[in-house]
């Protein structure tokens, strides 16, 4: 559980430099004048690392889950060999029930520990996927100069106006 704890934070950390790096380096040059307003350089290339981050958070998601179901599975397994252990008592100020056996209340919390860092992990990758989701949007709304980035798809038309936005396929 370290080494998973460990790698996210060495994968967060080297995310958090790689952007703050790109983005010091542009913002230093005075004769960088794009003309596109800056969100639209921001979705254009940061749909792909939130995407890769929509990826990672779930991944971690689908981890914790997996090691929930391990220490439900634990306290299972400890009820079923004696079920004695494992009567419930009013906690205290009545706030829910408690187990009566320490071993077995450890167990539950872990579980539950589990459940809510997966369900965090998987509302931070559902985030990601909206944010890179409208990146995307964003990024194909964009009317650019760029000839390279125009490609002619000739039966869809993108278009945006003030109230309306949207594409079209012509057959």
């Amino acid at each position: 559980m370290t080494t998973v704890r460990s790698l996210a934070r060495s994968v967060w950390w080297l995310a958090f430099l790689w952007l703050g790096s790109t983005g010091a380096v542009r913002a230093q040059d005075p004769l960088v004048t794009t003309g596109t307003p800056w969100i639209v350089t921001v979705s254009h290339w940061g749909r792909w690392p939130a995407l890769a981050a929509s990826a990672g958070l779930v991944t971690f998601a689908a981890l914790r889950q997996h090691d929930a179901r391990e220490s439900l599975d634990q306290l299972e397994g400890y009820c079923r060999a004696d079920p004695a252990r494992c009567f419930l008592v009013p906690g205290p100020g009545g706030l829910g029930e408690l187990y009566a056996d320490p071993e077995a209340e450890s167990l539950f919390q872990e579980h539950a520990r589990s459940e809510r860092r997966a369900r965090s992990f998987l509302l931070g990758g559902q985030l990601s996927l909206l944010a890179a989701g409208t990146m995307f949007l964003i990024d194909l709304v964009h009317d650019g100069d760029d000839p390279a980035k125009t490609i002619p798809f000739t039966p869809l038309e993108v278009y945006a106006t003030r109230t309306r936005l949207g594409f079209s396929v012509r057959f």
